[in-house]
């Protein structure tokens, strides 16, 4: 997707798969516990990939962004 958006010139595909994992993820943690429950080891993993992910599209599109909010 990043190499298919350069060659483009289109900034806008990392933006819309950005957007769509962000939908994707607060779906699911809306309807799932992450602390507490057997799966939590694997559902903190994927709650810090899937930060890292974001965090990495954005430095690509030249967005900072914040540790905490």
């Amino acid at each position: 997707m990043v190499e298919s958006a350069a060659k483009n010139f289109a900034p806008h595909l990392i933006c819309q798969t950005l957007f769509e994992l962000s939908q994707r993820f607060n779906g699911f943690y809306d309807r799932n516990r992450v602390i507490g429950v057997e799966e939590e080891k694997l559902r903190l993993l994927m709650v810090a990939v899937t930060g890292l992910v974001i965090k990495s599209g954005l430095k690509i599109l030249g967005i900072e962004t914040v540790e905490k909010m």
